[in-house]
């Protein structure tokens, strides 16, 4: 079934309360039938939001193009005040410094000037009758009006982007979750722009975070994370489409851990982004994720499903695990840079899945630990593992007791903590519901 167009459930999206106070006396008239009222109304409407826009624009961001506009406005208006030139003169300025109008948004506002200036002057034509726009005209002006822009929320010049970062650098330590970082935008930023703005906010937030690599970038980085993230969960459209539009500029990647830890964040959250970039871009991820446990571990959106991503990153793991020519006693690979892991590389991949695949995090720290090589190894492991071990469940517990049965390097370890620390192992057990621990006497035996 085709959606029929409504004016009253469009009526409910005007931006502006002001608006949409002022709109009542359109909406009034257009009612009982005076759509010569409604016309003349409807102009008076448009200019008066536009002006609104502009100056939501100074308060909110001290834009100067806004102010700008505003004051060649005023200059034009003490100049001949019965000269209402200035009118149409404001959309102009607005259509040709700003992101709010496009050219045939731009036109369809000056045919409503064009219509209110029949309704109100005294043209008569050859009957001797009034001009009266019909229903149906008045309706296309008010829809008109509606969707070039009384529903839109503002718009962005280069200096609203600017404001918005510097906010976001001065506030960092009070916005310090992405939660609360998505909450301040959504309210300040991102709910009066339009989609152009949004546009280049990403791309400013995209280069900050994903490209550049200095003291400042640095500083930031988290904070313009988090920004970059509320954006893409507020907008996800815009900003693939944006990407599209410019993919050699979103390829252009830093390969710099510190920056690919990010993207990988996000591209863990919002996989799409990856189809995206070009090729240049995607052999820098993966020569990260090959050789980096950071990108490793990041890498669920190379994956169908979150069980072929836990199956490639075990294997990589255990291939990682042991060098060629390894010597007993001598530390794994996996426990040196740049592959040694920590409790917050996994708390990263955390935070960055579905609830409902938190398991693997937990099933990961789990199987580093059965791999380990040596007691101060397995020493060091287990200090990953024990955040995550409440999270196990029975058929992943009773997968590490197993393992954990078949290495001398955890069961044999003669130190006096590795007795606690096999004894939290079946407590966890019994905590999901194993009871028979007949099958791993090696680790009974510490007991």
């Amino acid at each position: 079934m085709t959606n029929v167009y409504s004016v009253d459930e469009e009526i409910r999206n005007i931006y502006s309360q002001k608006t949409r106070d002022n709109f009542e006396e359109v909406q009034s008239s257009y009612a009982i039938g005076n759509y010569r009222s409604a016309v003349v109304m409807l102009w008076s409407v448009v200019v008066c939001d536009t002006l609104y826009k502009l100056q939501d624009a100074i308060d909110l961001f001290n834009d100067e193009v806004a102010e700008g506009i505003v004051s060649e406005i005023k200059d034009m208006q003490k100049a001949d005040r019965r000269n209402s030139a200035w009118e149409e003169k404001l959309l102009t300025l607005v259509r040709e410094r700003t992101d709010l109008l496009s050219s045939g948004e731009y036109e369809n506002l000056l045919s409503i000037k064009q219509c209110r200036h029949l309704s109100a002057h005294p043209v008569i034509d050859s009957s001797y009758d009034l001009y009266k726009p019909t229903m149906e005209f008045t309706r296309a002006h008010i829809r008109n009006a509606l969707e070039c822009l009384l529903t839109k929320s503002g718009f962005h010049t280069k200096k609203t982007v600017d404001y918005m970062l510097v906010e976001i650098e001065n506030h960092k330590t009070l916005l310090n979750s992405k939660d609360k970082m998505s909450s301040f935008l959504k309210s300040r930023y991102f709910k009066k722009i339009g989609t152009q703005g949004k546009e280049a906010v990403f791309r400013s937030l995209w280069k900050v975070v994903f490209s550049v690599l200095n003291p400042r970038a640095t500083a930031n980085r988290e904070a313009n994370y988090n920004a970059i993230w509320a954006l893409f969960e507020y907008d996800e459209v815009s900003c693939i489409e944006a990407i599209r539009k410019e993919p050699q500029f979103y390829s252009k990647i830093s390969p710099e851990i510190e920056n690919l830890t990010c993207l990988l964040r996000i591209l863990t959250t919002f996989p799409n982004i990856y189809i995206e970039l070009n090729d240049d871009a995607k052999e820098v991820i993966k020569n990260a994720i090959d050789t980096n446990i950071q990108a490793r571990l990041l890498s669920t959106f190379l994956y169908e499903d979150i069980d072929s991503y836990y199956r490639a990153t075990v294997e990589w793991l255990d291939s990682k695990n042991v060098e060629e020519n390894h010597e007993p006693g001598q530390p794994s690979p996996l426990d040196k840079e740049p592959l040694r892991i920590e409790v917050v590389h996994l708390r990263i991949l955390e935070s960055a899945l579905k609830r409902s695949d938190v398991l693997i995090v937990n099933k990961i720290a789990a199987k580093l630990y059965s791999l380990s090589i040596s007691f101060s190894s397995a020493d060091r492991r287990y200090a990953i593992l024990e955040p995550f071990l409440t999270g196990l469940n029975t058929e992943s517990i009773t997968e590490l007791l197993n393992e954990v049965e078949e290495n001398n390097q955890i069961h044999s370890n003669c130190r006096r903590w590795v007795d606690n620390e096999i004894r939290s192992l079946f407590n966890q057990a019994r905590a999901v519901g194993v009871e028979n621990f007949q099958s791993w006497p090696n680790l009974g035996s510490r007991l």
